[in-house]
C-alpha cells in the first residue's frame, strides 16, 4: 500500500473538519459564513447558507448553496417540518423534506407548485419523491436559483396518497 504523506493526512483532516463544521452549522440553523434566518411578512422563515468551499487547495467539492424553509401545518393532523434545497452544481438541486408527526409507513405525495401556499397552480411544476416515514429526498434537474429566485413557488405535501380530497398536510414557500 502506498505511504500516506503528512501533507495528505493534513488535507484529509482539514476536509473532515470542514464537513463537520458545515453539518454542525446546518443543524444549528446557521453556517460558517454567518447565515441568517429570514422571515417574510407571513412568518415563513428560511435559514440561508450561501457558502463556498474551503480555499485549502484540496479536492473537496465546494458547498455551493443550501437553503432550508419551514413547512407549516395546513390540516388538523398538525404535521410540520422543513424542506432543504441543496445546490448540487450543474443545474441540479436536491430537495429534502423532513416532517414531524408522520404516520408510520404512510405515503404522502409531495410536489413543487407555482404560486404561494394560498394561491397555487393546480398542476405541479416538479413531482417529488413521496414522503415516507417523514422523509423524502429528490434530485431535480433544475438550478436552485430557478426554484428560489423567480416568482413564488411552494412545496405541498398531501396527507396521504389514497384520499386526494383531504387537505394538504403541510405547505411552505420557496423564497
Amino acid at each position: 500500500m502506498k505511504n500516506v504523506t503528512q501533507e495528505t493526512k493534513m488535507r484529509i483532516a482539514i476536509g473532515a473538519g470542514v464537513v463537520a463544521m458545515i453539518a454542525i452549522a446546518m443543524l444549528a440553523g446557521g453556517s460558517k459564513n454567518g447565515s441568517a434566518v429570514r422571515n417574510d411578512s407571513r412568518g415563513n422563515g428560511a435559514a440561508v447558507s450561501d457558502s463556498t468551499g474551503p480555499g485549502t487547495g484540496t479536492d473537496i467539492s465546494p458547498v455551493l448553496r443550501v437553503v432550508t424553509y419551514q413547512l407549516r401545518s395546513t390540516s388538523p393532523a398538525g404535521q410540520r417540518g422543513t424542506v432543504t434545497l441543496t445546490d448540487l452544481g450543474g443545474n441540479k438541486t436536491r430537495v429534502t423534506i423532513s416532517l414531524t408527526a408522520a404516520s408510520k409507513n404512510a405515503t404522502q405525495p409531495a410536489n413543487i407548485h407555482a404560486g404561494t401556499c394560498k394561491d397555487q397552480a393546480k398542476e405541479p411544476q416538479y413531482a417529488l419523491q413521496p414522503v415516507v416515514n417523514g422523509r423524502s429526498v429528490t434530485d431535480l434537474d433544475v438550478s436552485i436559483g430557478a426554484l428560489t429566485d423567480k416568482s413564488p413557488q411552494s412545496v405541498r405535501v398531501r396527507t396521504d396518497a389514497v384520499t386526494p380530497n383531504l387537505p394538504y398536510a403541510v405547505c411552505g414557500e420557496l423564497k
